[in-house]
């Protein structure tokens, strides 16, 4: 009895070996309709025969320290850095744009309302509503774009330094190798003669430094500084939504 128990283990195993030849020999396509058979009707068992008895693949990759590096610079360039720049340039050119529609608009509406007076009188009136809008419109304007390049200034020298100082490398360098049109020289055209505000590079140049630390060198101290950036830049954010509420309801 013992013997015909061993013979029919032995046949077993034979069995079960000649199947897993079988199954290591199947072609792609076939394992893969056979997986996806398997799967349709819930049988977990032979998915994983199918799985197990794949043949295995093994291939190299160029280093993860240096592939990180890279993806994380594009990212953060061309996720964070160019529309941050790009918005910056934008707002120069609608508030300039919108000095001279105002104006424009302003002395038309006067054209159109002074019919009736003769030309003299007309541009007379003209001369005094141009020269009122100079210094009423056009300084309000000068204000805003200060503040804008201001603005502008403070992400392109908090860029510029995290550049030299993080990765060793010139900003310009950085832009064209990440953005087919970085706009570089008309950033810096724009924010030569701007005071950088204080505030706004001392927080972009954190916000560089902590992201290129989380995301590209993997510190975990670093994703938690990130994470408590976000929560403080939400708080800020819900406070100024709840001052111009209250203001409004005033």
């Amino acid at each position: 009895m013992t013997g015909v128990t061993g013979q029919l283990r032995k046949l077993g195993e034979a069995v079960s070996r000649a199947e897993a030849r079988q199954l290591a020999a199947l072609p792609a396509e076939e394992r893969f309709r056979l997986y996806v058979l398997a799967d349709a009707r819930g049988d977990k068992q032979e998915r994983r025969r199918l799985v197990d008895s794949c043949p295995r693949e093994t291939w190299t990759s160029p280093e993860a320290a240096f592939v990180d590096r890279i993806r994380e610079l594009h990212t953060l360039v061309g996720m964070v850095v160019v529309p941050a720049l790009r918005g910056g340039l934008a707002t120069l050119r609608w508030l300039r744009l919108a000095a001279e529609v105002s104006c424009d608009a302003y002395l038309l509406g006067i054209e159109d309302a002074a019919e009736d007076v003769t030309a003299a009188e007309r541009n007379k009136v003209e001369a005094l509503v141009e020269k009122a809008l100079d210094a009423l419109f056009l300084d309000q304007m000068e204000l805003m774009v200060a503040k804008a390049r201001a603005q502008l200034k403070a992400v392109w020298d908090a860029f510029g330094a995290f550049c030299e100082e993080d990765l060793d490398l010139p900003p310009e360098e950085v832009l064209r190798v990440c953005c087919c049109e970085p706009e570089v020289e008309t950033v810096k055209a724009e924010s030569a003669e701007a005071a950088a505000d204080a505030v706004e590079r001392s927080g972009w140049r954190r916000f560089f430094g902590v992201a290129w630390r989380a995301r590209a060198l993997g510190e975990a101290e670093a994703w938690e500084e990130a994470h408590a950036l976000v929560e403080c830049k939400r708080a800020q954010e819900a406070g100024a939504t709840e001052g111009a509420a209250e203001g409004k309801d005033r």
